[in-house]
């Protein structure tokens, strides 16, 4: 390595150094602002969660689950 490269190869590390807390802060800001169901809708187009495969299974436990639920509502 050249000792130019090498200078180059340390300010490019100082530059990251420095941006790198920053590009996380907005990662998860753009995370915590992520509609989920915009982002599925966008990803898997037009879904209808009321049909295979998408509807809950008698066997998913997934209704028995709503139903304790449901009695546990006042």
């Amino acid at each position: 390595m050249t000792e130019q490269e090498r200078e180059l190869a340390i300010k490019l590390g100082m530059a990251w150094d420095k941006a790198g807390p920053e590009l996380e802060r907005l990662r998860r800001k753009e995370i915590r602002e992520t509609d989920t169901f915009e982002a599925l809708k966008a990803f898997l187009g037009p879904i209808d969660f009321s049909k295979e495969p998408f509807a809950p299974r008698p066997s998913s436990g997934l209704l028995e689950q709503q139903d304790h639920f449901a009695k546990a509502r006042p």
